[in-house]
């Protein structure tokens, strides 16, 4: 996916593309994330959210956001998932971070999670990084099945995260 061009997920009828190229899609997925995670301090203004996906406006560089976009509303977003830099202060020695990967409620389970996920992997090795990491709350089964590593904990708004990583296969980063 490293063109501009969307790819087409043949069993949801999806089209997957960087959020840079579909930037007109910006305040619905704010609207996403915030009705999902708004209880969370990350999330808890869209300005916030807002910002950070501000910064993930590109396809060839890090960070980067890759959206799954309704086949029949094309405007609307089914889910997104992104590759962010030195995500949390307290791990400063992780540079590279899946991040803020969401699926629309009402389409979840149907792949879509997975999909995203694995072409945010794709493409941060073909960027060059070797090892991803991830924190999560309560899915780390689901990242498990894809063949991430719980390799440490970290506390955040008072509860505890396990902290995943995969190796992408790549000795660069």
């Amino acid at each position: 996916m490293a063109d501009a061009t969307a790819t087409s997920d043949q069993r949801a009828g999806l089209d997957y593309r960087y959020l840079a190229d579909v930037q007109f899609v910006l305040p619905e997925l704010v609207d996403l994330l915030h009705q999902q995670w708004g209880h969370r301090d990350f999330c808890s203004t869209k300005e916030k959210i807002e910002e950070r996906f501000k910064g993930r406006m590109q396809r060839d560089a890090i960070p980067f956001t890759i959206v799954a976009l309704s086949p029949t509303e094309p405007q609307s977003i089914v889910g997104a998932a992104s590759i962010s830099l030195y995500e949390l202060p307290q791990l400063q020695d992780r540079r590279y971070w899946l991040s803020e990967v969401c699926v629309n409620s009402a389409a979840r389970g149907l792949g879509i999670g997975q999909r995203l996920v694995q072409m945010c992997q794709d493409h941060a090795a073909e960027l060059g990084v070797g090892k991803l990491n991830l924190y999560t709350l309560s899915k780390a089964k689901f990242y498990e099945r894809m063949g991430w590593n719980v390799d440490g904990s970290v506390v955040i708004e008072e509860l505890d995260h396990p902290v995943m990583s995969i190796d992408l296969g790549i000795n660069r980063h």
